[in-house]
């Protein structure tokens, strides 16, 4: 861990953060993060203010921290402006979590054919018609 880094946790919990978000936006590990404030004295007291870095539906932006104001039944806003917006989603820590990414490619057993699957999944064939192929094969086989 750099002098940066410890000068960056010091800082953050005499701000009031928990040891997950200071370990998200500095990415360091939380045991790290956790072992280096018992080791400082700056374990054992809760958050004094909201936490402006993490997901939970707050009345700040996500990015800059500026106050938002929210529209009484409408969604939660989470940014001030797009410009946040796509800063906060580029960032290294959201690409590597981003669900977006999560395509997995497979090969149709029954045609050869290469595939993408979103998210996670146990699909096996490109197409229904593969399967069934694939399912009345097997039995004409036997």
């Amino acid at each position: 861990m750099t002098d940066r880094q410890k000068e960056s946790i010091k800082q953050m919990r005499n701000d009031g953060f928990g040891y997950t978000t200071i370990s998200r936006e500095l990415n360091i590990s939380l045991n790290t993060v956790k072992s280096f404030c018992k080791a400082n004295n700056l374990a054992g007291f809760r958050a004094k203010k909201k936490n402006i870095l993490t997901n939970e539906k707050s009345n700040y932006c996500l990015n800059c921290g500026v106050t938002l104001i929210q529209t009484k039944g409408k969604k939660q806003k989470k940014f001030c402006c797009d410009k946040c917006r796509y800063q906060w989603w580029n960032r290294p820590i959201n690409k590597n979590n981003n669900s977006r990414n999560n395509f997995k490619e497979y090969i149709c057993p029954t045609c050869n054919t290469k595939f993408k699957v979103y998210g996670n999944t146990t699909r096996k064939y490109c197409s229904h018609e593969c399967y069934i192929k694939a399912r009345f094969e097997r039995r004409r086989n036997e």
